[in-house]
């Protein structure tokens, strides 16, 4: 991407982050970390894993990891607790049904 943390994410992310990196550099131990942000108005979830870069003698040369757009899963999530939340406080009995009529919740 050719930008910084500070670049694409807010002060205190950038901070986790670099924190985390120094961590990995120091350590030698991959650490993997939830990331949120947001791309132009849209907010984005991203499973971010940092490991230490090493030749075949085990020196590290650098800091390598990957990053995975968890957008997806995490808003399903988010919409599944406020769902759970509506049955759970509901007054009043509710029961959802297969396309067959089985009860199923």
């Amino acid at each position: 991407m050719g930008k910084t943390e500070n670049e694409i994410f807010s002060p205190s992310e950038a901070k986790r982050i670099g924190e985390i990196k120094e961590r990995v550099m120091l350590t030698g131990n991959r650490e993997r970390t939830e990331v949120h942000l947001a791309i132009q108005g849209k907010e984005r979830y991203l499973d971010s894993i940092y490991f230490p870069w090493q030749d075949e003698s085990g020196m590290t040369l650098g800091l390598a990891g990957y990053v995975r757009d968890l957008t997806d899963q995490k808003v399903a999530e988010i919409e599944m607790r406020k769902m759970t939340r509506v049955v759970e406080t509901s007054p009043t009995a509710i029961m959802l049904t297969d396309l067959e009529g089985k009860i199923e919740y």
